[in-house]
């Protein structure tokens, strides 16, 4: 056809033939035009409502699948009436819509990783694959495999069928090793090199992952860790019984070999000054991590026996001559002070005592750290704070106070409250393992109040160009949430050298939240797998060299088939998902009663209504192209429905 219609479509000059449709024009200027209801093949319906665009002089925004174009029509698809539009239609959709685009496992992870599909690839014997797939957001496996604490397993479906989850967590860890053993390094894709650098200020696991995704999409990072070796906390803070330097220490090197360029022993404020480095590079991250350890604000804390729980997981990790006192204790319970009572019984500490405020109920540490602890000789005081601590120039006992629970605090657990009752703990050392804070040297005021960075929510400062990830943003969290805060720091500042403004990507999902056992009465029940269990006294008797040897691969393929594929297997081609991310929808606020639950299905066909979003693709494919008039839309509005006609079953249909 002749293209003689001359139109303006988004400032540009271009040219079209008559009776063309304005998204087939779109389309063929490589304008993307979002449409659920179209079909080339089909009749018009234009009943989505996403294809909206603006036209100079039109009274209303037009359907671009419906209308065609004019001579001298000016056309402009991306104005914010446009977009508002279309981001309403699709939040009416979506307000009742239900399923799952993401597996509950995936939404709980904070690095967000594609949990289905590596598990599935590795139930599959598909390690490789899966780790390809691991690398997307988790750049550590095999350590995380080891030391985290798992929270995907909480949301996991298969304990409403087993009351046990799929074992990510070890299945990770067995893919990681499987690598290790291997030699298998990942995919390594080709980078297409932008010219720009980026300075990484931490070299943790928040600063890795930011430096490692920077590279894939083009930029030379380069990492400024003060320490003679990358890992921060992973490396500085974790016993060896519990990650290996050597199993860290490969992963690290095969991020690097991509290409990020690492320099030890800088210290901001000290050989390095955050004003040179924004001169020098493009972008800076700073991912410094929580390196102070919290007072226990205390009398007599300043003692010579009495240090911080991070402090001293550090000397236990740089000193090897590192001593411990013969009766120890330890005031916390979160996974740092499980760390520092098992480590201070491998060095020889005859006696070691943790006091938590709260109960065993309440504590944060993991339940594995706490009954290994047990079983290794730790004795745990529950309801009991430390009230001072005195000895002669040297920890010599700690007077502590018992506690009672009173009302939930802003955590959500029970406030411990003092009862006056005191006692006496007879101690030469002392570890305070109540928390973590941000050391701000060589950090400008301006980015810090003090007790916390200034940050805002796409991980920018007040500094153009200067960003912030990982424990120093949030404070401290486990290792893959600081992984996945480097990801999205990463990407916010990639969006800020590209586009002009920070922003972290954002995804949108269905979740199905009101599922419980009855939903899954149907799935065959099955046994989780375990990791052998070693004795306490097997475990110190090689103190610090690990003990959990992970599954076997039999137990890996087994446990991995159990994954029941909570999310939509489509969900990467899902044009609903698509639109709905793109558009940054919010359907919630439009969410009423849900009309039906319904779903009917045999060999030939799935309906299932809550998934419909009433397109008619298939009513018209079935008269148009069939020849048949099966089906038909039923009922209007909010309460339409898509049935057989009269409401016949489908094989009585027409």
């Amino acid at each position: 056809m002749k293209k003689n219609i001359k139109v303006t479509l988004n400032g540009k000059t271009v040219y079209g033939y008559e009776g063309q449709r304005i998204l087939d024009l779109c389309t063929e200027c490589g304008v993307e035009i979002p449409t659920l209801c179209y079909d080339p093949h089909l009749s018009l319906h234009g009943g989505c409502s996403v294809c909206l665009v603006e036209v100079e002089g039109a009274k209303t925004l037009l359907r671009a699948c419906a209308n065609t174009i004019a001579p001298g029509m000016i056309i402009r698809t991306e104005t914010e009436r446009a977009i508002s539009a279309r981001r309403t239609a699709l939040e009416l959709l979506l307000s009742d819509h239900v399923g799952d685009c993401r597996p509950p496992c995936t939404l709980t992870c904070p690095a967000n990783g594609n949990v289905q599909a590596y598990i599935n690839l590795a139930a599959q014997g598909k390690y490789q694959e899966s780790l390809d797939v691991l690398h997307h957001h988790v750049t550590l496996p095999a350590c995380i495999g080891r030391v985290c604490p798992a929270p995907c397993e909480k949301k996991c479906r298969r304990n409403f069928v087993d009351e046990a989850p799929v074992s990510i967590k070890e299945i990770k860890r067995f893919v990681g090793d499987w690598a290790l053993k291997n030699d298998y390094p990942g995919f390594i894709p080709e980078i297409e090199e932008n010219g720009k650098r980026v300075a990484v200020v931490g070299g943790g696991p928040a600063g890795i992952s930011a430096a490692y995704y920077l590279r894939l999409m083009g930029y030379r990072p380069v990492i400024f860790e003060k320490e003679a070796l990358l890992g921060g906390m992973m490396r500085y803070g974790i016993p060896d019984y519990r990650l290996p330097q050597a199993v860290l220490q490969k992963e690290i090197d095969w991020l690097l070999a991509h290409g990020v360029e690492v320099r030890t022993g800088m210290t901001l404020g000290k050989n390095i000054a955050l004003d040179e480095l924004r001169k020098e590079f493009d972008g800076v991250i700073l991912a410094m991590g929580c390196w102070k350890s919290s007072p226990m604000r205390v009398p007599g804390e300043d003692l010579e026996g009495v240090l911080g729980g991070i402090y001293f997981l550090y000397d236990v990790k740089t000193d090897p001559d590192v001593k411990v006192g013969r009766r120890v204790a330890v005031v916390g319970g979160g996974n740092t002070a499980m760390d520092a009572c098992r480590s201070a019984r491998r060095l020889g500490a005859e006696e070691v005592s943790v006091l938590y405020r709260r109960s065993r109920e309440e504590m944060p540490a993991d339940d594995i750290e706490i009954e290994e602890a047990t079983e290794e000789g730790v004795n745990f005081i529950y309801l009991a704070a430390p009230k001072s601590i005195e000895g002669n120039g040297k920890v010599e006992r700690m007077v502590c106070e018992r506690m009672e629970l009173g009302e939930p605090d802003a955590s959500g657990r029970r406030s411990p409250v003092p009862t006056g009752d005191t006692f006496v703990l007879e101690v030469d050392m002392v570890i305070a393992a109540v928390g973590q804070a941000i050391d701000f040297s060589g950090v400008p005021s301006e980015l810090h109040d003090g007790r916390r960075m200034k940050v805002g929510p796409d991980y920018d400062t007040l500094l153009p160009g200067v960003f912030v990830c990982g424990d120093q943003q949030s404070g401290p969290k486990i290792a893959i949430e600081a992984i996945g805060n480097g990801h999205w720091a990463a990407d916010s500042l990639h969006h800020y050298l590209t586009h002009g403004t920070p922003k972290k990507p954002f995804f949108y999902d269905i979740v199905q939240t009101d599922l419980g056992p009855e939903d899954f009465a149907h799935v065959e029940k099955t046994v989780q797998e375990h990791v052998p269990h070693v004795s306490g006294e097997a475990r110190l008797a090689r103190p610090f060299e690990e003990y959990s040897t992970g599954l076997t691969e039999e137990q890996t393929l087994r446990d991995a088939a159990r994954c029941m594929e909570c999310g939509c297997p489509d969900v990467f081609e899902c044009k609903l998902r698509k639109y709905a991310t793109t558009h940054e929808v919010q359907p919630e606020k439009l969410a009423g009663e849900h009309i039906t639950k319904f779903e009917d299905a045999n060999e030939y066909y799935v309906r299932n209504l809550d998934k419909c979003i009433l397109c008619s693709k298939c009513v018209r494919a079935c008269d148009e192209i069939a020849g048949f008039h099966a089906i038909d839309f039923a009922k209007r509005g909010f309460e339409s429905i898509l049935t057989p006609h009269f409401y016949n079953d489908m094989e009585h249909s027409d």
